[in-house]
């Protein structure tokens, strides 16, 4: 079972579960790439497993191919800009849905105009998820956060450390 706290080891380590495949399609491949070498203690005893047991409870239905030591190409500060651009639903506002069903545990981005996001944030704001912008300001523009709080505050560290 996915977790909030799976997904919270997982942004502070600076991974990144790049391109799903298809929302219609039965199947669903998921890449994990990430720093860490194929024998690391977190590739072992968390990311591995954490994979399988996704794809046992799924019934096989999904699986996540890892790359470790950056074997995607890169630099680590580089995964970041390589998750902006993940292939999603649709639109943001489907994207905030989706945090406040909790099947995202967390959204953010970057230039996006009111009407984009105004439908989701009100939605994911109702389910309890926390909806802002950088710092203390609201969500705008210029940038969106949105997650359980928890993961927010977590989320929001991390991202303001790689400047995004």
């Amino acid at each position: 079972m996915i977790t909030r706290r799976t997904t919270i080891a997982a942004v502070a380590l600076g991974l990144t579960v790049l391109g799903a495949q298809g929302a219609l399609a039965a199947d669903h491949e998921f890449k994990l790439h990430q720093f860490l070498g194929a024998n690391a203690p977190a590739q072992t005893k968390m990311l591995q497993p954490w994979a399988d047991a996704v794809a046992e409870a799924s019934g096989g239905k999904v699986h996540i191919e890892i790359f470790p030591s950056m074997t995607l190409g890169g630099r680590p500060p580089e995964l970041i800009s390589q998750v902006r651009d993940i292939r999603r639903m649709g639109t943001a506002s489907l994207d905030l849905c989706m945090v406040a069903s909790g099947r995202v545990n967390a959204y953010f981005e970057r230039c996006l105009k009111p009407w984009d996001h105004a439908a989701g944030a009100l939605i994911a704001q109702e389910s309890g998820a926390t909806v802002k912008g950088r710092g203390d300001n609201a969500a705008g523009e210029d940038f969106i956060l949105a997650a359980e709080p928890t993961v927010a505050r977590l989320l929001e560290d991390v991202l303001a450390r790689l400047d995004v």
